[in-house]
C-alpha cells in the first residue's frame, strides 16, 4: 500500500475539492505532474532527505512559478504550495478503514505488511499530521519505511531491496500494490508480483488469488505443526528419473513419514494412494478437488479414462515425445494459455481435442498476458521449461498404476471441491 505523494497530487477526482476550477484545469493539462517528474526539483530531493518540508516549500513554489511562466499561464491569487500541502496531508488522513481491515487481515493470517511511502521530512513547528499518519499505519502494518530516511524512492529498485531486507522474505515471497503503472513495473522488475489498484476494493479482492499456501503455512506452523511444502518427483527442481516406473503412486509414496498429507489436484490422487499403500503412516488426509475414484474389474482403466471428457490430456500425454514438442514449442504462449481466466480472452484455455492433434488446436498464435501473470513470473516459467522441459513421465504409467480402489481408511480424511475448478 503506497500513501506516494504524486499519486495523491496527481487524480483529478482530488482536485475537485482542493482547489479552484481553473487550477484543476492546470493539473489536467499536466501541469504540475511536469514540475514534481523533474528528478532534480525540489519535491523529490525532499522525498530523498536531501531538504526538509520548510525548506522545499519556498523551492517548490519557486519551481512553480517558473514552470507557469514557461507555459503562459497564470496561477491563481488564492494558490500557495503550503495551502496544497496542507490539503494534502488533510486527504492523506482519510486511509480507508478497508485498508486497514484488510492488513489486519493479512497479519492474523501470519503474513507480514508493510507501507513504503515517498515522503519528507516534516519540520514545522504546529504540522502534527505526519506524525499521526505515521502513527496510524504504525499500528496496523509490520513496517512503514519512509523515503526521506532511505535516500531513495519509489520506484527506485533499493526501495524495494530494502524493505525484502527488513521483512526477511524475497521478492518470489513478496506482492505489491500500487496505484501507479511505473511502481507495478518496477515492481515486477524487481521480481515481486504486482498489482495496479485501480479500484480499491477490487484490488483488496484480488489479494486472495496470491495468499494460498502463503498463509496457510505460517497458520499451520503456528498451531504447531512441521509443515513441509514439496515438489513432487518430476516437478520443479526435483528429481526427474527417466523411467516410468519411478513415478507409480506406491514409488511416489516411500519415502513419506508420518504425516497429515493435503493434496491438491494430482497431489490429491497421491494422498489416496498413500492412504492405500501405507494407512499406517497416515494420522489424516485431505484432498482438493480430487475425489477418490474406484475401479470396476469388469471396465479396463484405461477405457474408462478415455469416456471421460476431462481426461483427454491424460490420453493424448501417453504417446512419449508428441505432447511435449507441442508444449515447448513456443514456451512464453504456452504458458499464456495456461494462466488465463474464463474473463480473458482465452476463456477456453486448454480445452483438449487430443483426436484432432493437440492441446491447442484452433487457439490463435498471439495470446495477451493474463492479469493473473506477471511479465516477471512468465519469464520464470519461460526460464525453467527451456533448461528442464516438459516431464510427462507421469501420466504416462499404465493407468492402474495411478488408480485407487479398495481403500479401507481408519484415518480422519475430508474431501473439499469447488464449482469452477
Amino acid at each position: 500500500f503506497l500513501p506516494d505523494h504524486q499519486e495523491k497530487i496527481a487524480p483529478p477526482g482530488i482536485c475537485v475539492s482542493m482547489r479552484s476550477e481553473m487550477f484543476c484545469a492546470l493539473f489536467l493539462r499536466g501541469f504540475l505532474s511536469s514540475v514534481e517528474s523533474k528528478d532534480d526539483g525540489a519535491l523529490r530531493q525532499a522525498e530523498r532527505g536531501a531538504m526538509t518540508l520548510t525548506q522545499m516549500i519556498p523551492a517548490l513554489e519557486a519551481e512553480c512559478v517558473e514552470e507557469a511562466r514557461d507555459r503562459s499561464v497564470t496561477l491563481p491569487s488564492d494558490w500557495s504550495v503550503k495551502g496544497l500541502l496542507d490539503k494534502l496531508t488533510e486527504a492523506m488522513m482519510d486511509v480507508q478503514a478497508a485498508v486497514l481491515k484488510t492488513a489486519a487481515g493479512l497479519r492474523r493470517s501470519g503474513l507480514l505488511t508493510a507501507v513504503l511511502a515517498n515522503h519528507w521530512v516534516d519540520d514545522r513547528a504546529a504540522g502534527d499530521g505526519t506524525g499521526r499518519l505515521l502513527s496510524l499505519l504504525g499500528g496496523h502494518f509490520d513496517l512503514v519505511l519512509q523515503s526521506c530516511h532511505l535516500g531513495h524512492r519509489v520506484p527506485e529498485p533499493a526501495m524495494f531491496s530494502s524493505a525484502l531486507q527488513r521483512l526477511g522474505v524475497t521478492p518470489k515471497q513478496a506482492l505489491w500494490l500500487d496505484a501507479d503503472v511505473e511502481g507495478v513495473k518496477a515492481a515486477e522488475g524487481a521480481g515481486m508480483k504486482a498489482v495496479l489498484v485501480e479500484n480499491l476494493d477490487a484490488a483488496l479482492e484480488k489479494l486472495s488469488e496470491f495468499t494460498g499456501f502463503q498463509v496457510c503455512i505460517p497458520a499451520l506452523a503456528a498451531a504447531g505443526f512441521r509443515v513441509l511444502a514439496l515438489d513432487m518427483k518430476g516437478y520443479g527442481e526435483s528429481t526427474a528419473p527417466p523411467d516410468i516406473e519411478e513415478y507409480s503412486h506406491e514409488e511416489l509414496c516411500k519415502s513419506i513419514p508420518q504425516v497429515t498429507l493435503v493434496g491438491h489436484d494430482w497431489g490429491g490422487s497421491l494422498v489416496w494412494a498413500m492412504a492405500r499403500f501405507y494407512p499406517e503412516r497416515i494420522r489424516a488426509v485431505a484432498s482438493l478437488n480430487t475425489p477418490m475414484f474406484t475401479l470396476n474389474p469388469l471396465v479396463p482403466a484405461f477405457e474408462r479414462l478415455k469416456a471421460i471428457p476431462i481426461f483427454d490430456y491424460q490420453v493424448y500425454f501417453q504417446t512419449p515425445g508428441v505432447a511435449e514438442a507441442e508444449l515447448e514449442k513456443d514456451l512464453e504462449r504456452t504458458f499464456k494459455i495456461f494462466f488465463s481466466s474464463s474473463s480473458e480472452a482465452v476463456s477456453h484455455a486448454v480445452c483438449v481435442r487430443f483426436i484432432t492433434g493437440g492441446l491447442f488446436v484452433g487457439l490463435p498464435e498471439q495470446i495477451p498476458r493474463s492479469s493473473m501473470l506477471t511479465e516477471a513470473d512468465l519469464q520464470y516459467y519461460v526460464s525453467q521449461y527451456k533448461e528442464r522441459g516438459f516431464r510427462l513421465q507421469i501420466f504416462q504409467l499404465p493407468v492402474d498404476c495411478v488408480s485407487v480402489c479398495r481403500i479401507k481408511l481408519t484415518s480422519k480424511i475430508v474431501l473439499v471441491s469447488t464449482g469452477k475448478d
